[in-house]
Formats: structure tokens, C-alpha cells, sequence
């Protein structure tokens, strides 16, 4: 899993306690965004350095009942990713060579919670007659 920038994102990604991300997905470590690769187990792979991952392809920081071990110390990669950015912007035929299909669903999922509140928001804007440009 990569970023498709290497900007930082500021939006705050509703994960809720997904973790579809942390499981088959490769996790590359990015020593110009401030990863130190010393701090994480890693692995090659395909040539570059990434977060080891268990035989089920979980990452190996992943407990499936707790989360994350490491989120207050996980790479850039973890804390910038949006599955949603990634839907949104990447075509459909790419998707699933970049990224794994509980990702891409988590990320339509989240888009259309993101549809339904956005349309509400506006209805309620124009029922109290609040002009939207």
C-alpha cells in the first residue's frame, strides 16, 4: 500500500475499526516522510522495504481483536492512507492490481456514508432556506 502523494492528507479517515488496510496489503515504509525503519520489522519486497506480514497476510503489527499495535508509532504510509481517496480517484480497471477488494469495498462504503450525509446536510440547508452557491 502506497500513497498516491507523498503530501500530507488532512482529513480524518473514518476507520471505526476497520482494518482491511492492515491485512494483504503491503505496507511500504518511507524514510523521507519521517519512517526510521529501524523502529519496524520488515521485510523486502518487490524490491522495496515493507512491514512484515504474518502467513494469514496480515500485517504483523495487526492484533484482529485490538487493532493496531503500533498506531501511535505507525508508518506515514498507515497514517495518511484514505480508502475512500483511493476509489475515488484511481480507475476501477487499476484498483484491485493496487490494492486488496476489502479495501476497495470498505472505501465505496464509506463514499456513499459520505453521499447520503452530504445530501442531508443540504436538504436541511434548503429546508430552512438557506441559500447554497
Amino acid at each position: 500500500m502506497e500513497l498516491i502523494t507523498d503530501q500530507p492528507i488532512t482529513q480524518q479517515v473514518p476507520c471505526n475499526g476497520c482494518v482491511a488496510c492492515c491485512q494483504s496489503d503491503r505496507i511500504v515504509i518511507k524514510p523521507h516522510m519521517g519512517d526510521d525503519p529501524r523502529k519496524y520489522i520488515t521485510e523486502i519486497y518487490e524490491g522495496r522495504l515493507v512491514l512484515l506480514h504474518k502467513k494469514n497476510g496480515d500485517c504483523v503489527y495487526l492484533d484482529r481483536e485490538k487493532g493496531c499495535k503500533i498506531w501511535s508509532k505507525r508508518p506515514a504510509v498507515c497514517q495518511e492512507f484514505d480508502c475512500r481517496l483511493i476509489v475515488q480517484y484511481i480507475p476501477e480497471s487499476k484498483l484491485q492490481r493496487l490494492i486488496s477488494a476489502k479495501v476497495i469495498e470498505r472505501g465505496k462504503q464509506l463514499l456513499a456514508m459520505q453521499d447520503i450525509r452530504t445530501s442531508v446536510c443540504i436538504q436541511r440547508q434548503n429546508n430552512r432556506g438557506t441559500r447554497i452557491l
